[in-house]
């Protein structure tokens, strides 16, 4: 571009990698004029008008406005890119972070419905969970049980009151009572294992604390959300048969649901159930 001062519309658009209609729209609205128009009305760019519309490029592709574009542009200073500069910085930053929390999302729904899919279905087996963080909607130690007419307020709250979207998979923690009997009608808290320190600190009702390490009994079952208790029927025999001495605490992972199939009676949910040494 040194070898050569001016180009004319067609050649500084190839250089841009742009239609000249884009040019033509810019010199329109004031954005970016030509160096200079001759005779013959031809409009000429200079290549120093390259690193301008490079910057143009850069805050458009970051959601800037060009009107707003436009404004930095009269008043650009080295002082005033510096600052725009250290603010687009931070904005990309957090789209990084969200791509970030996207992606662990993506990856983990993607690891969840391969396990669905493959899985034997209705076959109880016992793995080793290691410990891990959760946030949950409220203490699980909480003697007071929730039924699931309950259960969308419940969602409802928690996901508002901590900054929690579609890319946090909530799941369902069930407690057995002080007699060892669970009841799967009714359940103590929703938890996410995808949160962040500030999700975390959000909010004062939420809780955080651990998915205990240790042995679980695990099982995929098929069926609308009505069949669970024959699921649980089943693990009780299991448990009975087996002499097993199972934990206070079960989790329900929703992991095939109607944003995947489209019959309830495809629905896989997991269950996943503490076991006492």
């Amino acid at each position: 571009m040194k070898e050569k001062q001016y180009f004319t519309t067609g050649e500084f658009a190839k250089i841009c990698e742009i239609e000249k209609h884009v040019l033509f729209y810019y010199d329109q609205i004031g954005l970016l004029q030509p160096a200079f128009v001759d005779e013959n009305n031809y409009r000429y760019y200079s290549s120093y008008q390259y690193d301008t519309f490079t910057v143009i490029s850069l805050l458009k592709n970051l959601g800037m406005p060009l009107q707003d574009i436009k404004l930095y542009l009269e008043q650009r200073s080295p002082s005033f890119f510096l600052s725009l500069l250290e603010e687009k910085a931070e904005d990309i930053q957090k789209q990084i972070e969200h791509l970030k929390k996207t992606y662990q999302y993506v990856a983990f729904m993607r690891r969840q419905t391969e396990d669905a899919v493959y899985s034997s279905k209705e076959t109880i087996e016992i793995v080793f969970q290691p410990k891990t963080e959760i946030l949950c909607s409220r203490s699980p130690d909480r003697e007071d049980l929730l039924n699931f007419d309950m259960y969308t307020k419940e969602y409802t709250q928690f996901c508002a009151g901590n900054g929690l979207t579609r890319e946090h998979h909530i799941g369902t923690i069930l407690k057995r009572g002080t007699d060892g009997r669970l009841d799967p009608d009714l359940f103590a808290a929703l938890y996410t294992v995808h949160f962040t320190q500030e999700e975390a600190d959000r909010s004062e009702t939420s809780v955080r604390t651990t998915m205990r390490s240790g042995k679980y009994l695990n099982v995929y079952h098929q069926g609308d959300y009505s069949t669970l208790p024959d699921a649980y029927r089943k693990v009780s025999d299991f448990i009975r048969e087996n002499g097993i001495k199972p934990g206070r605490y079960v989790y329900e992972e929703y992991i095939l649901t109607d944003a995947a199939v489209r019959n309830p009676e495809e629905y896989v949910t997991r269950i996943f159930m503490e076991i006492d040494d």
